[in-house]
C-alpha cells in the first residue's frame, strides 16, 4: 500500500484517506447533515466490526482493527462507542434483529404456497425439509462463532442476557408458528407441540454447529436438522381427508 494516511478535517476529522480524495460530493449531491453523517459512520463501523470480529473473534480483535477496516481513525470509534464491549453489543443486537426479521419475512412469503401446491404430501414435505436445511447451512460459520461468544459475554451482563433471551424466544415462536401452519396444511398431527418441535430443532442445530466446526461430527447442522425433523414428520399421524 502506498501513500500516507491523513485525516481530512474539511469533511470528517475521523476519516482516513490515501492520497487525494476522490469521493468529494459533486455539485448536485446533497451534503449529509451531521446526524446523517454520524449514522453513516456508525453503520460503517458496525459493518467493519462484523468482518473483524468474524475473522479474529471478539477477544482477539481490537478497536484499532475495526477502525482500520472501516477506514476511520480510532477517534471515530470512541466518538460512537465507549468500549469494545459496546461495539460488540451493538453489532449483535443489530444482527439478531436482522436475523429475526429475515426469518419472519421468509416464512411469511411462503404462506401463500402452502395451500396452492398440487404436489403430494411427501413431495411438499421433502421440499420444505430441503429448504430448511439449505437455509441453516447457508449461514456463515463466523456468525455462529460470534453468537457463541456473545452468549458467553451476555452471561455477565444481565441486560444483554435479557435482550438475547427475548430475541431467542421470538425466533422460536416464529419457527413454531411456521411448523404449526405447515403441519395443518399438509394434514399432519405432530407427536408434540409446535413449540416443543421448535425448541428441540434449535437445540439440535446449536449442538451440531459446534460439533461440526471442531470435527466431532461429519453432519452439518442443516443436514442433521433435515434428518431429525424428517423422521419426526414421517412418524406423525396423518389427518384422514375424508
Amino acid at each position: 500500500m502506498t501513500g500516507a494516511w491523513r485525516a481530512d478535517r474539511r469533511h470528517n476529522p475521523y476519516v482516513k484517506t490515501i492520497g487525494p480524495r476522490v469521493d468529494k460530493p459533486g455539485p448536485s449531491r446533497r451534503r449529509l447533515t451531521r446526524p446523517e453523517a454520524q449514522a453513516l459512520t456508525r453503520r460503517r463501523l458496525l459493518e467493519a466490526a462484523a468482518e473483524v470480529f468474524g475473522e479474529k473473534g471478539f477477544r482477539a480483535a481490537s478497536l484499532s482493527d475495526v477502525a482500520d477496516r472501516a477506514g476511520y481513525t480510532i477517534g471515530a470509534v470512541y466518538s460512537n462507542f465507549a468500549s469494545k464491549d459496546e461495539v460488540f453489543h451493538a453489532l449483535m443486537r443489530e444482527r439478531l434483529r436482522m436475523a429475526e426479521e429475515g426469518l419472519a419475512v421468509a416464512f411469511r412469503e411462503d404462506e401463500p404456497s402452502f395451500g396452492a401446491s398440487a404436489a403430494s404430501v411427501e413431495d411438499r414435505i421433502d421440499r420444505e425439509l430441503d429448504r430448511m436445511a439449505a437455509a441453516e447451512d447457508a449461514v456463515p460459520p463466523r456468525w455462529w462463532r460470534l453468537l457463541y461468544e456473545y452468549r458467553t459475554y451476555a452471561l455477565t451482563a444481565p441486560a444483554a442476557w435479557a435482550e438475547l433471551s427475548d430475541a431467542d424466544r421470538r425466533c422460536r415462536e416464529i419457527i413454531a408458528r411456521h411448523i404449526e401452519r405447515f403441519a395443518a396444511t399438509v394434514g399432519l398431527i405432530l407427536p408434540m407441540s409446535a413449540m416443543e418441535c421448535a425448541e428441540l430443532s434449535v437445540a439440535l442445530t446449536d449442538g451440531l454447529r459446534a460439533a461440526y466446526a471442531d470435527g466431532r461430527s461429519t453432519i452439518t447442522s442443516g443436514e442433521g436438522l433435515r434428518r431429525v425433523v424428517g423422521a419426526l414428520l414421517a412418524t406423525s399421524a396423518r389427518v384422514d381427508p375424508a
